[in-house]
């Protein structure tokens, strides 16, 4: 039986709208403390604040980079048991036009299939060969405009999904873009504050 509007806007409001703000606050942060306290463009903080507390900001950007890849898996999860951008879509497919429907689950695909392997084997669990799959990982060649472009598309899809439930026009991806939703403040206040905390603690 297909979900009703009220249990989509439930799954929007109380699960995927909040998942997808964490993972982008995460994001925020740790693109913020690399792009703030590398040693080539913030030599200060990088040697007067990072190294000064390193055990400390090592389990901060771990801890950060688990959330975004395992909230990126759980966004594009495809089990039918779970709320995710992926299940919302499987649910909305059969009213939208075939052509869009194909369109936003390629993007899904996408983005699913460069993170799942490394969610499961190094993030959501600890394969026997960790060391083999951290080392795959780090040469895959991800980098924070990638990372910022998977996030991008998941918030378009989730976007037009939303509009969807709420009978609305279905917007373009750059139309999106302009679009201004609560977990975007989330983000913004994780990447602002954490700027302002590296800032700050030179002067402790």
């Amino acid at each position: 039986m297909a979900a009703t509007v009220e249990e989509l806007e439930e799954q929007i409001f109380k699960a995927i709208g909040p998942r997808l703000g964490e993972t982008l606050s995460a994001f925020e942060a740790l693109s913020t403390i690399n792009r703030v306290a590398n040693p080539d463009d913030g030599p200060d903080i990088f040697e007067r604040v990072i190294n000064k507390y390193p055990r400390f900001w090592e389990t901060v950007l771990l801890g950060e980079q688990s959330t975004v890849i395992v909230g990126i898996g759980a966004l594009c999860d495809k089990r039918k048991d779970v709320a995710s951008i992926q299940s919302l879509l499987d649910d909305l497919s059969p009213q939208m036009d075939a052509a869009l429907a194909a369109d936003l689950a390629m993007r899904l695909d996408k983005v699913r299939d460069k993170y799942v392997r490394y969610r499961h084997k190094l993030f959501g669990h600890t394969d026997k060969d960790s060391q083999g799959w951290a080392a795959k990982f780090d040469n895959a060649g991800f980098n924070f405009e990638d990372m910022r472009s998977d996030l991008d598309e998941l918030s378009y899809v989730f976007k037009v999904l939303f509009e969807q439930v709420s009978g609305r026009k279905l917007p373009t991806f750059d139309e999106a873009k302009q679009m201004h939703f609560p977990y975007e403040d989330r983000a913004k206040g994780a990447r602002e504050q954490t700027e302002a905390l590296l800032r700050a603690s030179l002067h402790i």
